[in-house]
């Protein structure tokens, strides 16, 4: 296993020749479909703001605060010892 390398080529094509590959998009064409994906969302929006308010809110909110819970407890101690009681009062204020 050692001196093993592994190499991703994200241009596609043979390595060290730089060539683009067909799949590559060009600033134009990432221009023109954001733009797109803008107008959509603005006539989405328009056209149901209270619905999308709530399912924008039930896509994004859940994934946030699971990786935010899971970066929380990466973090806490494996015994609390003498700081039990500021670890209690701050996951009582969390709620």
């Amino acid at each position: 296993m050692q001196g093993m390398t592994a190499s991703v080529n994200l241009v596609g094509g043979r390595r060290g020749h730089g060539t683009r590959s067909s799949f590559a998009p060009s600033a134009s064409s990432f221009g023109a479909a954001l733009l797109a994906f803008c107008l959509l969302s603005a006539l989405l929006v328009s056209w149901q703001p209270l619905w999308l308010s709530v399912a924008t809110v039930f896509v994004f909110a859940g994934p946030h605060n699971w990786m935010e819970f899971r970066y929380f407890l990466a973090r806490m101690p494996a015994r609390w010892g003498r700081s039990k009681t500021f670890f209690t009062v701050g996951l009582g204020a969390v709620n």
